[in-house]
């Protein structure tokens, strides 16, 4: 028998501010898995730690500026959002692509594309960015 997997009937949310060094990620990765188990999503833990290392390490590596980041549950939708803020201007590429060869980076956003459900950026108003990608609810249980 398929059943939908029990989750969060109320909308949460949990927000960092932080420096942009390499203790970014981890702590931005930490706090995203402890925040699902928490609030009864355990089955995105795994997706929503690698989705939010990928967009935390790319605004440490290409950002400017301190970042912030915030893991967000919209119950109505059925979707936990992952978002890092940074100061840098530029843009992320909208469709990545692999890069050549065999690099050890640059694979980021790729890997984002691929695992999230959705994905974009947008500009904020004190001129930097942020970068988000959304999971949503499995159509069967973990």
């Amino acid at each position: 028998m398929m059943t939908q997997p029990v989750y969060c009937p109320e909308d949460w949310e949990v927000s960092l501010h932080l420096q942009s060094d390499a203790h970014a990620p981890r702590l931005c990765r930490r706090t995203a898995v402890h925040a699902v188990r928490e609030y009864g999503l355990p089955y995105l833990a795994d997706a929503a730690a690698l989705l939010t290392s990928e967009l935390a390490t790319n605004a440490v590596r290409h950002g400017k500026g301190p970042l912030a980041y915030r893991v967000a549950w919209y119950a109505g939708r059925g979707r936990l959002r992952l978002t890092v803020w940074d100061e840098g201007e530029g843009r992320a590429p909208v469709n990545p692509s692999p890069p050549p060869g065999l690099p050890e980076c640059g694979r980021g956003l790729l890997i984002v594309a691929v695992i999230a459900e959705d994905w974009g950026q947008h500009s904020t108003p004190g001129g930097g960015k942020a970068l988000w990608a959304e999971l949503g609810v499995p159509q069967s249980p973990p």
